[in-house]
């Protein structure tokens, strides 16, 4: 089996963001898995890894695991992070908050940018592995799961243009 889908822990956001917090993430290349207790919208899960009453939902690769998972994704915003820009897509209904686009970046305003931090504390769950060659490990593990928020390599061809058509249907601003 894959080494990020087993590794022994999963660390929600607030555990990672916390001012007591000990979590330690290395800023080493590696891969992080993103696991969800709630789908947001109608993501097709069937295919996808299970673990804990969780669903793995998006998988990440980076130079800088550190940089990438707490900057980007969990403490991040929108324009920094694909999965951020994806659930804020997939959640415009629940939240009421409208993705902006502005060039080629896609925005949340601060309200909205507050409310999926508020709703990946509920839900949002990481985990990682350290790997020389990140782009490997994440190949090997895409070949048997599905990951339906990352738009690349997902197996799910119908949703990745669903996920394309509402990503942008973002607002254009100037």
């Amino acid at each position: 089996m894959q080494p990020i889908i087993e590794t022994k822990r999963l660390y929600s956001r607030q555990e990672i963001v916390s001012r007591d917090s000990n979590v330690v993430i290395p800023n080493e290349p590696g891969v992080c898995a993103f696991y969800f207790k709630e789908i947001p919208g109608d993501t097709p899960t069937g295919r996808c890894k299970k673990r804990e009453g969780l669903t793995l939902l998006f998988i990440s690769e980076t130079d800088k695991l550190r940089r990438r998972i707490k900057g980007n994704h969990i403490e991040g915003v929108a324009n920094l992070s694909t999965l951020r820009v994806s659930l804020a897509a997939l959640l415009y209904e629940k939240s009421g908050y409208s993705l902006y686009k502005h060039k080629q970046k896609y925005l949340l305003d601060e309200e909205g940018e507050e409310w999926l931090d508020w709703w990946m504390d509920e839900n949002a769950f990481v985990c990682w592995q350290q790997h020389a060659d990140p782009g490997t490990l994440k190949k090997e593990i895409l070949k048997n799961i599905s990951v339906p928020l990352n738009i690349q390599n997902n197996f799910d061809t119908h949703f990745r243009r669903k996920l394309g058509r509402l990503r942008g249907q973002a607002i254009q601003i100037s």
